[in-house]
């Protein structure tokens, strides 16, 4: 997913957490079928905050059947539930493990809202983040 999907989907989410979008959480157990879902974050399965096609990595299933599933983020693209208010432990894997949602029991929309707005904001900025710079300026010429 590009850079631009990603914050369009994240202002998208966060415009609906201040409309008052209840908050659902789910973690599944069921052997063969684990997957986690919040309403809050970017692991949401819901329709209304995946609503266009091309969000999604089978946009046919998606126009068909309502088939919700959305593409990967690239590596740098987290959730802002991500991050530093969440210790993960050395070798877990997965968002899951980093969720203020689920790790830290985040229910408080204010907040959630806050850490969209952050995070829009650094995805934004229109400083060169630092990998930026020095990829740019990494070259040789000869």
């Amino acid at each position: 997913m590009s850079k631009e999907r990603y914050v369009e989907a994240m202002r998208r989410i966060r415009s609906q957490i201040a409309n008052g979008l209840a908050l659902e959480k789910i973690d599944s157990n069921t052997p063969g079928e684990r997957y986690m879902h919040c309403s809050w974050g970017l692991c949401s399965m819901n329709s209304e905050q995946w609503p266009d096609p091309e969000d999604h990595k089978w946009p046919d299933q998606f126009i068909e059947h309502g088939r919700v599933s959305p593409k990967h983020f690239e590596m740098d693209h987290e959730c802002p539930f991500a991050g530093p208010q969440v210790v993960q432990p050395p070798n877990w894997q997965g968002c899951f493990y980093r969720c203020a949602v689920f790790q830290c029991g985040l229910t408080d929309r204010a907040e959630a809202v806050e850490l969209y707005d952050r995070k829009i904001t650094d995805e934004t900025d229109t400083k060169a983040k630092p990998s930026e710079v020095s990829a740019s300026t990494s070259h040789t010429s000869e």
